[in-house]
């Protein structure tokens, strides 16, 4: 990765400037992902809700950057952590066998911390590097 980045709290390096997919679908999406890591960009940001990790997985294959040369981010929704495979699934649409940053992508106050202890088993399991949460708004919802 070119840039220097922003180091999380467990000290993984996230580049500051990423290529996000929301809204794009297809071919549109293979080809933009591959682009983007062929020019100047170093992080892709997807999520399970935006239908698209499929796409974004063929775009990651197309580019010819070796895994270790890019950050991939994903969100899932918390209700989508009650399935034991979840993270499994989002491995196999993205083609890889580790994401860099998996989050919550919004309060689900009913599945919060099951959602947060199924992330944290697979960083324990090498399948994610980092987790994190997203779209929460209030204190309430921490």
């Amino acid at each position: 990765m070119t840039d220097t980045g922003i180091v999380l709290n467990n000290g993984v390096t996230m580049p500051r400037l990423g290529f996000g997919t929301i809204g794009q679908t297809g071919s549109q999406i293979v080809e933009n992902v591959a682009f983007a890591l062929n020019h100047g960009y170093d992080l892709i940001d997807t999520a399970n809700r935006y239908g698209n990790e499929a796409e974004v997985g063929e775009g990651l294959k197309r580019s010819g950057r070796k895994r270790e040369e890019y950050f991939l981010e994903t969100k899932l929704g918390p209700t989508l952590y009650e399935q034991d495979h979840a993270v499994d699934d989002t491995l196999k649409r993205l083609q890889v066998d580790y994401i860099d940053l998996m989050i919550l992508h919004h309060s689900q106050p009913s599945s919060d911390v099951a959602a947060y202890q199924a992330m944290e088993q697979a960083v324990s399991e090498g399948k994610l590097r980092s987790i994190g949460l997203s779209n929460y708004y209030t204190a309430e919802d921490f």
